[in-house]
């Protein structure tokens, strides 16, 4: 609790520090970029925040901005950055006119308007995966109302994981045939339980093997620049991340990182983060995130070493302005 109160001090304290940079720089100021958010998470999300100080220290005008705000003119930024805009798919309609008028207005939005439609949908996400023979799980795209894929992979695997084809930070996300899990559900309550869902279902099996931690390393600008090694409770209650050394990655994951990040399709990507499971000595994508992801650069012990992480991100964002006017 102590220690709670500790970092929430230091962030209040790190807020101020940032609006006296503003205050100082402003004058200065050249480029023009807005962070983008939406209503929930705007200004609450520390990496944000401390990308927004980055890019302030450089004599950037950055702003934090939710894109469901109609009252701001985005024509107005040299550039967009999309990052915390975590329940679009809640409003995928709108979201989609939003993606619509940025790309009508040829205002720069970085990743682009292509990553970031050929990501969210994890049917697009797949395809270019296996355009590139990328090992990933095995997973099976169907419709809500067809139950005969995944009876058919039932009867291959002992048990099977079931979501959205678009939805993100696991949510509507549930295991079928294991009790003994949380999030658990049967053939029988499908319909029910993604009778609101629009797109697609995607039916994976179930990896043992994630109760190890799955991988996730942050490429910024083409340059491994993080990696963790994270546990999520969509199936248990341990949810947490811890920094890993970049040298202890091992070689064969980087490998397969770098083949991700030289995809045609992500090459110009200001940030992508790779999400691998370990499986029998060998390593499987579960997911690719280019839309919304955390980045765990705050997870970086070393203080000193996650500054200058953000510096070297705000520095990337700068150069991509540059390169394309």
């Amino acid at each position: 609790m102590i220690s709670n109160k500790i970092k929430s001090t230091k962030f209040r304290l790190f807020k101020i520090k940032n609006k006296v940079t503003v205050l100082l720089n402003k004058r200065n100021f050249t480029n023009n970029i807005a962070i983008i958010s939406c209503n929930k998470f705007k200004n609450k999300v520390k990496e944000d925040l401390y990308l927004k100080h980055s890019l302030n220290k450089m004599n950037v005008n950055a702003e934090i901005v939710s894109w469901e705000d109609k009252s701001i003119d985005f024509k107005k930024y040299d550039a967009l950055i999309i990052k915390s805009i975590w329940g679009y798919d809640n409003n995928l309609d709108e979201f989609n006119k939003w993606l619509n008028y940025i790309e009508k207005n040829n205002i720069k939005i970085f990743n682009s308007i292509e990553i970031i439609r050929n990501n969210f949908d994890k049917e697009k996400q797949f395809s270019i995966l296996d355009k590139y023979n990328i090992n990933h799980i095995e997973t099976i795209f169907i419709n809500k109302d067809d139950t005969t894929e995944i009876e058919k992979m039932l009867k291959k695997y002992n048990k099977i994981v079931i979501k959205p084809s678009i939805s993100e930070s696991g949510k509507n996300t549930y295991i079928i045939n294991d009790l003994s899990i949380k999030n658990n559900i049967n053939i029988d309550e499908i319909q029910d339980k993604f009778k609101n869902i629009k797109n697609k279902l995607m039916i994976q099996p179930f990896i043992e093997e994630i109760n190890n931690g799955e991988l996730s390393l942050t490429y910024i600008n083409g340059e491994l620049t993080n990696a963790v090694v994270r546990y999520c409770n969509i199936f248990s209650n341990n949810n947490s991340a811890k920094n890993i050394e970049l040298k202890n990655i091992d070689s064969k994951l980087v490998l397969l990182a770098k083949k991700i990040v030289s995809i045609h399709e992500y090459k110009d990507s200001l940030y992508i983060r790779i999400d691998v499971v370990k499986r029998n000595e060998n390593y499987e994508v579960m997911e690719i995130e280019l839309v919304d992801p955390t980045l765990f650069l705050t997870f970086i012990p070393n203080k000193k070493n996650m500054d200058k992480l953000f510096d070297y991100f705000a520095k990337s964002i700068i150069s991509k302005i540059k390169t394309h006017y």
